[in-house]
């Protein structure tokens, strides 16, 4: 599964993408979404369950935020899909939305000048020196993890060894698309995108939580090859070609049930099926910025605005629960969040 915590930023390259070749229509679209325990395996939907009920604030997508002058807010946890089943917003998520004076959400897709537009189509930073010498068969993940990952990017139509010409940053941004989309790509917005362009369609300000090239800035650097790689580890096996229909469709019945604790869980156990005792360092690493960091960051963003302006916040489902999510966080500023609980 892939994570709904990262921010999908979208591919680092201008080309359209197409298709990964295990990642068929039939495994894409799910038709009915319901839960398939045996995918939980080698877990159990009770052992999942169990572990979700520690998770603070993991049940629910959809939050009411009324400041301390009694100004009111919305926080909505996003799946980064463009599955029509995910664009089918709940009509209170709608309301809440068109209601609002400010809506924000991970990233403003929409570039600001032609010469912003070109430097991130040219994706100068993604390239490593030439003849540099890297060896992306050397990192330090299992072989089938490094072969479903070359997969990908050959399905990108960039090859399997581009790989060796790309910094860990790039490869790491560049995993973060769901190859699910790739069916729809450039058709159909994704939930988070399709908030930015209601907002556009209605005329109601909006913000971004940060800037569009955030990973490319704060992952270029030699040192934070060891983050990269972590977020390499728990991005890559979300590609493995044994995936099922059955699956998907386990996943999207979570999320459009609210279960987003065993959402969390399920991915951490499965994560330790694929990386044994390393999966636990490489996901709090990942989690560490991933979440946690960028959750403080987008707080800090908000400042005071919902004291001042209704707010609907769409940010990936996984970004609310734990101590270090936003409900907990805006809490902690004074904020009274209560989960809205909705309808199916």
């Amino acid at each position: 599964m892939l994570r709904l915590s990262a921010a999908l930023l979208g591919l680092l390259f201008a080309s359209p993408a197409t298709a990964q070749y295990w990642a068929t229509k039939e495994i894409c679209d799910v038709k009915a979404p319901q839960i398939h325990a045996s995918e939980f395996a080698p877990a159990t939907e009770g052992d999942l369950h169990a572990r979700a009920a520690e998770i603070p604030n993991s049940v629910g997508p959809f939050w009411k935020v009324v400041a301390p002058n009694g100004t009111v807010s919305h926080l909505w946890g996003t799946f980064h899909s463009n599955h029509p089943l995910i664009l089918d917003l709940p009509g209170p998520v709608l309301d809440a939305l068109h209601g609002s004076d400010l809506v924000a959400t991970e990233i403003d897709g929409i570039h600001s000048s032609r010469r912003k537009l070109e430097i991130r189509q040219s994706g100068l930073e993604a390239w490593r020196p030439a003849r540099s010498g890297f060896d992306f068969d050397t990192i330090d993940l299992p072989e089938d993890v490094i072969d479903w990952i070359k997969s990908r990017f050959a399905g990108l139509n960039y090859g399997r060894y581009a790989l060796d010409h790309l910094t860990l940053a790039a490869v790491a941004e560049t995993l973060l698309s769901d190859p699910c989309n790739d069916f729809a790509y450039g058709t159909f917005p994704t939930q988070d995108s399709r908030s930015q362009m209601l907002t556009a369609i209605e005329g109601i300000d909006y913000m971004p939580l940060e800037a569009f090239d955030r990973f490319a800035k704060d992952l270029k650097a030699p040192e934070h090859d060891l983050l990269a790689t972590s977020m390499i580890a728990i991005l890559g096996p979300a590609f493995n070609p044994k995936a099922t229909p059955e699956a998907r469709a386990t996943l999207f019945e979570l999320y459009l049930s609210g279960r987003i604790g065993v959402m969390m869980a399920w991915e951490e156990s499965y994560l330790r099926s694929i990386l044994g005792v390393c999966a636990r360092v490489h996901l709090a690493r990942a989690d560490g910025y991933l979440l946690n960091q960028r959750n403080k960051e987008w707080v800090q963003t908000l400042g005071d605005t919902m004291l001042e302006k209704k707010m609907f916040i769409a940010a990936g489902s996984f970004h609310l629960p734990r101590s270090e999510g936003l409900v907990a966080l805006l809490r902690a500023k004074g904020y009274t969040v209560s989960r809205i609980p909705l309808e199916r």
